[in-house]
């Protein structure tokens, strides 16, 4: 039975998607590819953290790699002088991520720290704040119930973060437009 309704999980994440990606067809092809490509990494990484709780690091940084290289030649097309200021945010972005994947380490998965990036790649720096705030809320919604239930054993409790932060991402890129860098 719970795998015929993570079966739905999976579809209904992954209509959500590509409803989302839809909603951008007016808009310049290099951004479009950009959010595309990066909603499909973020439904496998979504699917396989709800299956296994666990994400590929080749995977992870190989869409890392994409992404990135993608938003560089965008802006070397669409706003050049905005390059140096990506280049140096960008890095700053991840370094900070790194530090608090190993500070946070034990509480809050390294992946999480890889998609929240990816995220940032994608929509930027707002975005991924708004993405956060949005997968935080999502996630202590649909897990109430176990908040609820497990009170006293709260912390051998996992829940997978990043479909939420998935559902994050879309719900800027749906809402929110103008928060999107670029």
């Amino acid at each position: 039975m719970k795998s015929k309704c993570n079966s739905i999980i999976y579809i209904l994440l992954l209509v959500l998607g590509i409803f989302t990606v839809f909603q951008y067809l007016q808009t310049d092809t290099v951004n479009l590819f950009i959010y595309a490509i990066s909603v499909c990494f973020l439904w496998c990484f979504s699917v396989s953290d709800i299956k296994t709780r666990t994400i590929s690091a080749r995977m992870v940084n190989t869409a890392i790699a994409l992404i990135y290289l993608m938003r560089f030649c965008s802006l070397c097309i669409l706003s050049a002088g905005k390059v140096p200021q990506f280049i140096v945010e960008s890095l700053i972005v991840l370094f900070i991520f790194k530090v608090l994947s190993k500070y946070l380490r034990g509480k809050i998965g390294n992946g999480d720290f890889d998609i929240a990036y990816i995220i940032y790649l994608c929509i930027g720096l707002t975005g991924l704040f708004c993405s956060f705030v949005i997968a935080c809320l999502l996630s202590l919604i649909f897990s109430l119930k176990i908040i609820l239930k497990e009170h006293k054993n709260l912390k051998s409790q996992s829940v997978p973060f990043i479909p939420y932060l998935y559902m994050g991402c879309l719900a800027v890129l749906l809402l929110a437009k103008e928060l999107i860098f670029i």
